[in-house]
C-alpha cells in the first residue's frame, strides 16, 4: 500500500545523484561507497515508501542515504519521509542485523498518528502491514504518543506524562495517567504542584475520563483501585530499567518511565504515553541510543507554508495554547484608545488569557481591565495613552491607544517594538506557541527558522527586535513549549 505516491515529488535522476566517485588507475576500489550501488532508484523513493515490503527488506542506511536525493528541497513535513528522518535524528540507529528494531520504532511512529484523518488512517494501516510482515521485537499496542517533528491540530495528552498508573476502576482494568498543568495559585505559593489526570481504557487507549485536575484543596479524579503485579521503570544511563537492570525495549530520551508486569508494559515521557508488548527478550546490555547525531544529517525538512488560519484569524484559533479569552464590550473600553483597529480587536476577537506560556501573563484583564500605564505628549500636541494588557518577557506589554502599535517596556522604561497591531501580535504568538506540535532538542533549529519565517511576513521589524531573543537566544525562558532534556 502506497501512502505517499505523489509523482510532483520526483526528481531529476540525473542532475541528482551526480556523484563524483574515485576513477582511474592506481585509485582504490569504489564499491563499499554506499552511493556507487543501490538496490533502488532515489526517484522512485516517493512510491516506494509507502510499501511495507520496500521498508521491510531495505537497507536503513541506504534509505536515509536516498531521502536528500528523492527530496533535495527537504522532506515534507509529517510524511513518512519525515518519519525516517526524525527516527535518526533521535538516535534509533540499530545495526543491520538489529534492523527489527528500527521497524519496531517506525511502527510505533505510524501507529501514534491515530485514525482522526485519511493521513492517519494510511499510518495505522501500513502500520499493521509492517506488523505482518517483519519479524519485530516489541510492538505498540496502542499509543496516545505525540512523535517529535509531526504537528496536528490537537495532542491526545497536552503535556508531559509523569506516571502511567495500571488500577481497576469498576472492574475495568485501566490505566490512569498524571501529567504537570499550568501553575494555579497554590503552585505560585509553592504549597503543592497541580496535576491533571486522565483515565484510559488499558485494552484500547480509550480515554475513559479526564482532564481531572488536582490541587492542594480538592482532587475530582475517580477512585481508581491499584493493582498488584507491575514492576516500576525508571530512565537511567540511557535504559528503562528496575533494579538497576535495563528490561525495556531501547527508547530516545523522550519515554522517561513506566510500570512492567511480563512482557507487558506502559510507558511514559515527554510526548504521553502507550503500551507496548515484547515480542523477544531484551538485550538488557544493549547500549543505549545516541542523543544527537554525531555528524550533521545531510536530510532536512522542508520549509512549511504560513497557516492559512494566521492571515483570518479567530477568537478560538488565537486562544488555541491558552485558557481562553477576555473580550470586553465596546462600553468597557477606555476612551484614550481611540484606534479603530485596537477596539475591534479587543470587542470582536478579544486578548487570549495566557498564564506564562510564550512568557505572557494576561490573567489579570479580567478583573483589572485595560488599566491606563503611562500618558505622554505626542507629535502634534495632544495626549498618547498608554495601557498595560499583561507582562511579557519579564518586562511590560503595552498598548498604544493612538496607533494601536504594542510596545514592550524594560525596567528603565524604555520601550520597544513589539507588533503593529493586536492581531499582529496574537497572530504571532499563537504561531510561537502552536499546540500541535512538539519541539526537542533534535527539531529546535527547525522550528525556531520555521517560526522565525512565519513571523517575518507578519512583523518583520519586531523579529529583529524582542521576537529574537525567544526564537534564538533564551529557549530556557519557556522550557515548556521548547523542551527539556535529561
Amino acid at each position: 500500500m502506497a501512502v505517499e505516491a505523489d509523482p510532483a515529488a520526483r526528481v531529476d535522476w540525473a542532475e541528482a545523484t551526480a556523484v563524483a566517485l574515485p576513477s582511474g588507475p592506481g585509485l582504490p576500489p569504489v564499491a563499499d561507497d554506499p552511493r556507487a550501488e543501490r538496490s533502488f532508484d532515489p526517484q522512485d523513493l516517493p512510491e516506494l515508501i509507502g510499501q511495507a515490503g520496500f521498508l521491510v527488506s531495505v537497507d536503513r542506511a541506504e534509505l536515509l542515504d536516498a531521502l536528500p536525493l528523492a527530496w533535495p528541497g527537504g522532506v515534507p513535513h509529517n510524511s513518512l519521509a519525515a518519519d525516517v528522518f526524525y527516527l535518526d535524528v533521535l538516535g534509533v540507529r540499530p545495526d543491520p542485523a538489529q534492523r527489527g528494531e528500527w521497524l519496531a520504532a517506525l511502527h510505533h511512529r505510524l501507529l501514534s498518528q491515530g485514525t482522526d484523518s485519511p493521513a492517519g488512517e494510511s499510518a495505522v494501516q501500513l502500520a499493521a502491514e509492517l506488523a505482518a510482515a517483519a519479524d519485530l521485537p516489541w510492538r505498540t499496542v496502542w499509543s496516545r504518543w505525540f512523535p517529535t517533528g509531526r504537528s496536528g491540530l490537537v495532542r491526545a495528552v497536552p503535556g508531559p506524562v509523569e506516571t502511567a498508573e495500571p488500577g481497576l476502576l469498576d472492574g475495568r482494568q485501566v490505566v490512569v495517567s498524571q501529567d504537570l498543568d499550568i501553575p494555579d495559585e497554590d503552585v505560585d505559593a509553592g504549597i503543592v504542584p497541580a496535576r491533571t489526570s486522565y483515565v484510559w481504557d488499558r485494552a484500547t487507549g480509550e480515554l475513559l475520563s479526564g482532564p481531572h485536575r488536582r490541587t492542594a484543596h480538592q482532587a475530582t479524579a475517580p477512585a481508581v483501585q491499584a493493582e498488584d503485579g507491575w514492576e516500576r521503570l525508571s530512565w537511567s544511563q540511557g535504559r528503562l530499567r528496575a533494579g538497576g537492570v535495563a528490561c525495556a525495549p531501547r527508547f530516545p530520551f523522550e519515554v522517561t518511565g513506566g510500570v512492567r508486569s511480563g512482557d507487558d508494559l506502559l510507558l511514559a515521557g515527554t510526548n504521553g504515553l502507550f503500551r507496548i508488548e515484547l515480542l523477544a527478550p531484551v538485550d538488557p546490555d544493549g547500549p543505549a541510543w545516541a542523543s544527537e547525531p554525531l555528524v550533521e544529517p545531510l536530510a532536512f525538512e522542508a520549509p512549511r507554508a504560513l497557516p492559512p488560519e494566521a492571515s483570518a484569524p479567530t477568537a478560538e484559533w488565537l486562544a488555541g495554547p491558552f485558557t481562553g479569552s477576555w473580550q470586553p464590550s465596546a462600553d468597557e473600553l477606555p476612551e484614550g484608545l481611540v484606534d479603530p483597529g485596537a477596539r475591534e480587536f479587543l470587542s470582536r476577537i478579544g486578548v487570549p488569557l495566557a498564564a506564562g506560556r510564550g512568557t505572557l501573563w494576561t490573567s489579570q484583564l479580567p478583573e483589572e481591565g485595560l488599566a491606563e500605564w503611562d500618558q505622554e505628549s505626542d507629535e502634534d500636541g495632544g495626549t498618547r495613552h498608554l495601557y498595560r494588557l499583561g507582562q511579557w518577557l519579564g518586562g511590560d506589554l503595552l498598548l498604544d491607544g493612538a496607533r494601536g502599535e504594542v510596545l514592550l517596556e524594560d525596567y528603565d522604561g524604555d520601550t520597544e517594538h513589539a507588533a503593529t497591531s493586536l492581531t499582529a501580535f496574537f497572530v504571532m504568538l499563537r504561531l510561537f506557541c502552536d499546540p500541535g506540535r512538539v519541539i526537542r532538542q533534535v527539531n529546535r533549529r527547525y522550528a525556531a527558522e520555521q517560526v522565525d519565517r512565519w513571523l517575518r511576513t507578519v512583523d518583520a521589524e519586531a523579529v529583529e527586535g524582542s521576537w529574537h531573543v525567544l526564537l534564538h537566544e533564551q529557549h530556557d525562558l519557556d522550557p515548556g513549549l521548547w523542551g527539556e532534556e535529561k
